[in-house]
């Protein structure tokens, strides 16, 4: 079922490109997790590198639109490339999710969830590449973050 939206959607591309382009990133990015789950990792990076191509693209027209998508296939790109053993890289994609989440967060706290989200990862990635002084300040971001949202669920 995915591939057959991503490709109607590249299909609806051809046609317009400008109106179809975030239907198609959508179509990869659900296939590219849906590929993940079903243990297709290999597949869910070549998917997810196209989905994150198309996500740049798109920002680069409208960036406050597109910008929380390009961070979401970020992290998920990063996932994926960590779950076959590109660490490195996926550290890299990771660092790129978290400081478009950070820049997201000031403008809107609803993003705090994705922003930890991605932060975990990154703590989970880090060691692995001997890189515990990093993974340090990341744990105590996570820290900092969790203490601020007890603290504004506890006004509630």
């Amino acid at each position: 079922m995915g591939e057959e939206a991503v490709m109607l959607s590249r299909e609806l591309v051809e046609k317009d490109r400008n109106l179809y382009l975030s239907t198609l990133a959508a179509s990869l990015h659900q296939l590219a997790v849906h590929l993940n789950r079903v243990g297709r990792s290999q597949e869910a990076v070549k998917i997810g590198e196209e989905d994150v191509g198309l996500r740049r693209e798109l920002v680069e027209h409208d960036r406050l639109t597109y910008l929380p998508k390009l961070g979401n296939s970020l992290h998920q790109l990063a996932m994926d490339l960590h779950i076959i053993g590109r660490t490195q890289e996926a550290v890299k994609l990771e660092e790129e999710a978290v400081a478009i989440l950070r820049e997201l967060v000031e403008l809107d706290p609803q993003y705090a969830s994705n922003l930890t989200q991605s932060l975990t990862e990154l703590e989970r990635y880090l060691p692995k590449l001997e890189q515990h002084e990093e993974s340090r300040k990341v744990e105590e971001e996570l820290s900092g973050i969790r203490q601020r949202l007890a603290q504004y669920l506890d006004r509630r």
